[in-house]
């Protein structure tokens, strides 16, 4: 009960502060083959400042949030101009275990981790 009051009360305080999204998913996909994961999407720039070195980060967790890989690449666009859009992909080797879900985010050397609208994968 506590950890849900703890979650709800960081939803809340998340939704009061809306944040601006600096970059924004537009699709991706995961696919796990052969002891690999691969992220492949697109992202694009909401700024209207060119974002320079890009790069997209990929973990991928078992079950019970274990890490079973991580890796990361620059997007295929190296300078993302505003409102310019960009293929990314990533693939991490696995250590065994099942894969549960898979995270991406972005950054670049200016900036630790670019805020960044990602959607669930369906």
């Amino acid at each position: 009960m506590r950890r849900i009051l703890v979650l709800l009360t960081l939803f809340v305080l998340g939704a009061a502060h809306a944040e601006t999204y600096k970059l924004r998913v537009i699709h991706w996909s995961c696919i796990v083959t052969d002891g690999k994961a691969t992220v492949r999407g697109m992202v694009q720039n909401q700024s209207r400042a060119t974002l320079s070195n890009i790069r997209v980060n990929l973990r991928v967790l078992g079950p019970n949030n274990v890490v079973l890989g991580t890796n990361s690449a620059l997007i295929e666009n190296r300078r993302l101009a505003g409102g310019a859009s960009s293929l990314f992909s990533a693939s991490a080797r696995l250590r065994r275990g099942t894969v549960a879900r898979c995270q991406i985010w972005f950054r670049n050397p200016e900036v630790v981790q670019i805020p960044t609208l990602v959607p669930p994968l369906k």
